[in-house]
């Protein structure tokens, strides 16, 4: 099913004709063995899909740096098909946008080519997008889902605030993959051991959705990329992801709902909106530090900043969010961050700080004082 330069992009006449030629990639991709004659040796060519955030429509095609881009239409105004190359790498996606802001991208590429090419699209500086960025919590609200079973998770933890300084590595890491009908245990048991509790973010969970008939066995990482590894069902498959995507879209509306504007009432001019407060259970040591890797620019973070330091405990950031060049500033003490995004921002920010500081820093963060509370 991944289709060689020369084939063309496949025709619907409708959205069930789409959906049936999921099926058929789904079905083929857990059926092939994991080499073929002829085939360069990797994973399984297992369809995967992609939730993107987009700021902006795709364009036809761009060239640059390498990296190239062409979309082609396929009967239906929503799904396009869209070739990538990079470096002598390419990867196919259809591309599902009817929800015009968080698009689905659906391939069955090698998984490696396929996820260096899709990060080169997402990070690209002729576009104007983003990823997806689900939070341990709202990784764990989705496996208890009703007829979803939680079947296992992985662990990736890397603590990039304490470096080796001579080689930009991090001092600590955990990374860990448990499977099975045993893994709500060994998560109890990790949650259980003191020293392990400000490392246990998810970096996937894998999650049974459906019956004894029609199922999926999904995989979902924490940058939004879903895995069919096995199942009958392509309905469970992408109703897991619209299901994902909703909870996303919800949060992420909810904190820009909140931002901080202003307003007119009775002829005064008042302040609206919210800060969003970063709570941490590990303190942070040097915060000017800390601020260095934070603000640099750099993946995955893309936030640049200038710092002032107000007392030995507390500094205030005036940054950029280099995703779409919105506003964004903080207060930093030893156990708070408080982050105030302007109205009109994009409130992917947000979330993107919450789940990669997690990852990086310390996974017991709480948003506003509860994991993704967020006052409507």
């Amino acid at each position: 099913m991944n289709l060689p330069d020369s084939s063309p992009p496949p025709k619907f006449e409708s959205r069930k004709d789409y959906l049936e030629y999921l099926q058929v990639m789904m079905i083929t991709s857990i059926e092939e063995p994991e080499e073929t004659s002829g085939e360069p040796r990797g994973r399984p060519r297992l369809l995967k899909t992609y939730l993107m955030e987009a700021n902006r429509s795709l364009p036809e095609s761009f060239e640059g740096f390498d990296f190239s881009l062409s979309k082609l239409e396929t009967g239906l105004p929503e799904i396009s098909f869209l070739t990538l190359r990079y470096e002598g790498k390419y990867a196919k996606f259809l591309v599902d946008c009817s929800d015009r802001r968080f698009w689905v991208l659906h391939t069955n590429s090698l998984a490696d080519e396929a996820e260096y090419l899709f990060n080169k699209l997402v990070f690209s500086p002729k576009a104007n997008f983003d990823k997806v960025w689900l939070p341990t919590q709202m990784m764990q609200e989705i496996a208890n889902l009703p007829r979803n079973a939680f079947k296992g998770f992985g662990l990736n933890f890397r603590d990039f605030f304490e470096l080796d300084q001579q080689i930009e590595t991090p001092v600590e890491e955990l990374i860990m993959r448990v499977t099975g009908s045993s893994s709500i245990l060994a998560l109890k048991a990790l949650q259980n051991e003191k020293k392990l509790q400000n490392s246990l973010a998810y970096s996937l969970i894998t999650v049974k959705r459906g019956d004894s008939q029609e199922y999926v066995t999904d995989e979902i990482n924490y940058e939004g990329r879903f895995m069919a590894r096995g199942g009958t069902s392509i309905d469970a498959y992408n109703n897991l992801i619209e299901i994902t995507s909703k909870k996303y879209k919800n949060l992420i509306e909810g904190i820009e709902r909140n931002s901080l504007g202003i307003k007119e009432v009775e002829n005064r001019t008042l302040i609206k909106g919210q800060a969003f407060d970063l709570n941490f259970k590990r303190e942070i040591e040097d915060i000017s530090s800390f601020l260095d890797v934070l603000v640099n620019s750099k993946e995955p973070f893309r936030i640049w900043g200038i710092k002032n330091k107000i007392t030995n405990d507390e500094y205030q950031v005036v940054g950029v969010d280099l995703h779409t060049g919105d506003s964004i500033d903080f207060e930093v003490s030893p156990s708070l961050m408080r982050v105030y995004l302007p109205e009109g921002s994009c409130g992917n920010t947000v979330l993107r700080l919450y789940t990669n500081l997690q990852h990086y820093f310390d996974s017991n963060i709480t948003l506003n004082d509860e994991p993704l509370q967020v006052t409507d």
